[in-house]
């Protein structure tokens, strides 16, 4: 029985330092990758600053997005607003004054 997980467990050691190993050099490429050198820049920092990174470059994001519906719903108001303005009986009014107005001058330049 202790044969059998001592060969198991051995399987499984050597992977995760297979493993470990592939991380390592992964995390020395994205060091690079960055302009760090990986012997001052180690693991743990190149996640830390990838995690802070997403977290801001998503709030980022949706900041962005909420700024971006704010103005679509401005401006979709401010449209409803200048089409109520133009449809209001007051405007009506109003063109048809400056309607009746001109139609007086050109009958006056007509005379």
């Amino acid at each position: 029985v202790l044969k059998s997980f001592l060969d198991t467990a051995e399987a499984e050691v050597r992977s995760l330092i297979a493993l470990y190993s592939e991380v390592g050099r992964n995390a020395d490429s994205l060091s690079q990758y960055f302009g760090e050198d990986p012997a001052r820049c180690p693991f743990e920092q190149v996640t830390q600053i990838l995690v802070v990174f997403t977290k801001m470059f998503n709030k980022a994001r949706d900041e962005n997005e909420q700024q971006a519906d704010a103005e679509k719903k401005k401006l979709e108001k401010e449209a409803l607003k200048e089409q109520a303005v133009a449809n209001s009986p007051a405007r009506k009014e109003g063109v048809d004054a400056l309607r009746a107005q001109l139609n007086i001058r050109n009958q006056k330049q007509a005379s």
